[in-house]
């Protein structure tokens, strides 16, 4: 819809006005686009909108000439999409779900990138401080390769920091990224495991604080649920997890190094509410979530046994967190209790594995010896 795109670009109308402009709601409570037929249908609403007080005189006239600056409408979206841009309202198939099911849905998404990341499967946001720790790079490093191993789509806020990381790494490892922006850019070129999305198209109004905010609300409901890789005392970062929370979806905080200022307003949000859950990796929530597919897939990721040897074909296995082996060491051994004993020994005086409990881990302390078992 060309003359919402082009009210949005002007900043005449916000996000929600449009809803009260150019939809109206359905019998079963959903919103529906409604498209002015005529002249007087359009009117008739603008009129209405200014009586209520809802907009000013002179946006009221500017909408009411709508038929003179039509075509500079249809010419913006052009300019749009020949820039790689593309507009999504919620009548489009592509159109996420997830969206729908808020109070307050986006009336257009601007995106370019990979636009079939709109209909991803399973996608984790993954949001943190801008100033991360070296414990807070590491982590999100570790889970931006342990999502692209497992084929999880990856979403943040693309500001500096944590959410930079995300992406990069998440590209960098071969996985896929939604990054989330206040504002469009019209010269992003991203490639194709990228889709960058915002409710505002390029060049329209200054950003404004928020917008970030508003920004943070699609992070949270178009993600099956939030990890907090730190978020220091007052952080930004922790208005994405009430809105993850007020959404129905769970949040699960990286266990952080407390030596660290960054990671303590997240230690104390989780500390404070207990149904919140401390992890370690990303097996830690694909098991709180209860994704048995993806936790195959991630221990499937983690072990390739061969003769009695642990095959780590790439460095970054080194970040992998604690998963229990006995299991999958089990099921190599062809279920025969003799070979499970003597594979677990062996790799247990290899300094591979170390005995915690009831469970048998990686020896990370021991990840130099490893090459040379």
């Amino acid at each position: 819809m060309s003359i919402a795109v082009y009210l949005l670009h002007k900043g005449y109308v916000t996000s929600h006005l449009l809803f009260e402009l150019f939809a109206h709601r359905a019998s079963d409570g959903t919103k529906k686009t409604w498209v002015p037929e005529e002249v007087s249908q359009f009117a008739f609403r603008v009129r209405e909108l200014r009586k209520e007080g809802r907009i000013l005189p002179k946006t009221e006239a500017f909408l009411l000439n709508y038929p003179l600056w039509e075509h500079k409408a249809i010419s913006y979206q052009k300019y749009l999409h020949k820039h790689g841009i593309d507009t999504y309202l919620q009548d489009d198939a592509i159109y996420p779900q997830e969206f729908r099911m808020i109070g307050d849905p986006p009336f257009i998404l601007f995106c370019t990138g990979n636009k079939e990341l709109l209909q991803t499967n399973y996608k984790l946001a993954m949001v943190g401080t801008r100033q991360p720790s070296k414990h807070g790079e590491e982590k999100s490093k570790q889970f931006a390769f342990e999502s692209a191993y497992c084929k999880i789509t990856t979403v943040a806020g693309n500001a500096v920091g944590v959410d930079s990381l995300i992406h990069q790494y998440s590209q960098k490892y071969g996985g896929d990224t939604v990054a989330f922006v206040p504002r469009l850019d019209i010269d992003l070129n991203p490639k194709k495991s990228i889709l960058y999305v915002s409710e505002f198209p390029p060049n329209s109004s200054q950003l404004e604080k928020w917008m970030f905010i508003a920004r943070n609300r699609l992070v949270a409901a178009f993600s099956d649920a939030t990890v907090v890789i730190e978020a220091p005392i007052k952080s930004g970062t922790l208005t994405t997890v009430d809105l993850t929370v007020s959404y129905g979806r769970n949040v699960y905080f990286v266990l952080p190094d407390i030596t660290c200022e960054s990671a303590l307003g997240g230690m104390l949000y989780a500390i404070a509410n207990p149904y919140n859950s401390f992890v370690q990796s990303l097996y830690d929530v694909l098991f709180w979530e209860e994704q048995s597919e993806l936790v195959d897939r991630y221990t499937s990721m983690i072990t390739s046994l061969s003769g009695g040897q642990l095959i780590i074909p790439e460095k970054e296995y080194r970040h992998l967190a604690l998963v229990n082996l006995l299991p999958i060491l089990w099921r190599f051994a062809n279920k025969d209790l003799r070979k499970f004993e003597t594979l677990v020994v062996k790799l247990q005086r290899s300094g591979i594995i170390v005995k915690r409990k009831n469970k048998a881990v990686f020896n990370f302390s021991g990840y130099n010896s490893w090459q040379k078992t």
